[in-house]
């Protein structure tokens, strides 16, 4: 058996243990193991510090958990070797927000905006930051830029109101409001609102 045999068979074994470890890693969050799935990715972040997508998802895995330290050093690490990558600024909002690192997290979400205008996590997650530090203007800015774009969605036409009661604008609000409750008839917030 010649050289290139040996490293083609290597190369389909390495393959089919990444793959297995990925599988294992999938059916144990499936099931909540959320600790055994990045354990199943072990090989993966020690054989190869660069391997983005082991990062990605340990970055995942590790909010998941509540480990939001380790998940923003696994998305810093994703950048490392990717700097262009949108889903490493788009999981690192994830751990700020839930720090409370409203700023920082409106960054990495207009970052990804300034390259994927039209990307609707970036903009929900923008929402929410300008919610949380209370940039009332903005929020509605925003609001109607998403409403525009994705008019279907509820989220966007929430937030719209939200903006529109905080500036004093109770009929715009209630015209938001009134959005919400055509896509989701039930919404509590929109239901308080709208009804005595």
């Amino acid at each position: 058996m010649g050289m290139g045999c040996l490293t083609k068979l290597t190369l389909a074994a390495e393959l089919q243990n990444s793959v297995q470890a990925y599988a294992t890693s999938y059916a144990l969050e499936a099931k909540g193991q959320l600790d055994g799935a990045i354990n199943a990715l072990a090989d993966q972040l020690a054989h190869n510090h660069a391997d983005e997508f082991a990062l990605l998802r340990a970055g995942w895995l590790n909010y998941r958990l509540g480990h939001f330290q380790a998940s923003e050093q696994d998305y810093r690490s994703s950048l490392t070797v990717n700097p262009q990558s949108l889903d490493a600024r788009l999981g690192m909002t994830l751990p700020l927000m839930a720090e409370g690192r409203w700023h920082e997290s409106l960054a990495y979400a207009q970052q990804v905006q300034q390259v994927a205008p039209g990307n609707y996590d970036a903009g929900i997650r923008v929402l929410l930051c300008e919610q949380m530090l209370k940039n009332w203007t903005s929020l509605r800015s925003q609001a109607l830029i998403m409403t525009h774009g994705f008019p279907a969605e509820a989220d966007p036409w929430l937030y719209l109101a939200r903006a529109e009661a905080a500036l004093g604008d109770n009929k715009a609000s209630r015209k938001a409001y009134s959005q919400v409750l055509l896509r989701i008839p039930a919404q509590m917030e929109a239901v308080h609102a709208l009804l005595p």
